[in-house]
């Protein structure tokens, strides 16, 4: 699938009913004008699609439809700069999610801000992200929704903000040497995993570094090797092959059929 063709996430699982979600681009329906995307709902227990017709599809095209991540009772993808989009799998709607600011960092200067992660972790919706080209703090940010203003409003809320200037003395491969030739960016690494222990208060991210996988305890600041991935250096048009992000992991489900 290309980004300008069918895109299709599964969108709920109960009972053994599933319903999934199509985004088609323009690219892809050319005879029908008016529309940046069509969204199509398949549900498993009718057995046909259904086109959704209420659409906000003012400024839809700057979201990554192959990123998205089910919290909530909604399928929601985000943009470069921290929006949320959101199809409401319970009304068959799709709604801007409006952001309020919380902190100075959360207007960023345009094409500076790279985000590491985006999914669901201990029931709620997580971002990280960090500033190019040479800030070695990582922002880990929570959405919280507004009460009393309904399921569209929310904020971003920073939950922890970590230096990773003490992992680079210990892994100096994270360091791109080439910097600032190299995409500007200084740091050579990937958040495949985020996880949260709220029982324990415990969060861990998952780095994925040039040659192996480790796991950060946050508040602790222990660190665990989980395993080696090799070659290190091993580059395909500039990029390193044994980097890992969270837009190549995929939750891990052992059947969705009955036992």
């Amino acid at each position: 699938m290309t980004n300008y063709a069918t895109k299709s996430k599964l969108a709920a699982l109960t009972n053994q009913q599933y319903r999934l979600v199509c985004v088609l681009s323009k690219a892809v329906l050319l005879v029908r004008e008016g529309k940046e995307y069509y969204f199509l709902v398949y549900s498993s227990e009718a057995g046909v699609w259904k086109e959704c017709m209420d659409v906000d599809t003012e400024g839809i095209h700057y979201y990554h439809f192959n990123q998205g991540v089910y919290w909530n009772g909604n399928l929601n993808w985000k943009t470069s700069n921290r929006s949320l989009l959101c199809f409401d799998l319970e009304h068959d709607c799709v709604r801007k999610m409006k952001m309020a600011t919380t902190d100075q960092s959360s207007s960023p200067p345009p094409h500076t801000l790279v985000i590491l992660y985006f999914g669901e972790s201990g029931g709620n919706l997580h971002l990280i992200d960090q500033f190019e080209p040479q800030d070695s703090f990582i922002h880990i940010r929570e959405l919280e929704l507004e009460l009393g203003l309904g399921r569209y409003h929310s904020r971003w809320l920073l939950k922890h903000q970590v230096d990773i200037g003490f992992l680079t003395g210990r892994y100096p491969l994270m360091v791109n040497k080439r910097f600032p030739a190299h995409n500007g960016n200084q740091f050579v690494f990937k958040i495949p995993c985020f996880l949260v222990d709220k029982k324990e208060n415990k969060a861990k991210m998952m780095i994925s570094l040039r040659g192996k996988i480790i796991l950060h305890e946050i508040n602790g600041g222990s660190i665990e090797e989980l395993v080696e991935v090799e070659p290190a250096n091993l580059q395909f048009l500039g990029y390193y092959m044994s980097l890992y992000s969270w837009k190549h992991a995929f939750k891990h489900f052992e059947t969705l059929a009955c036992a």
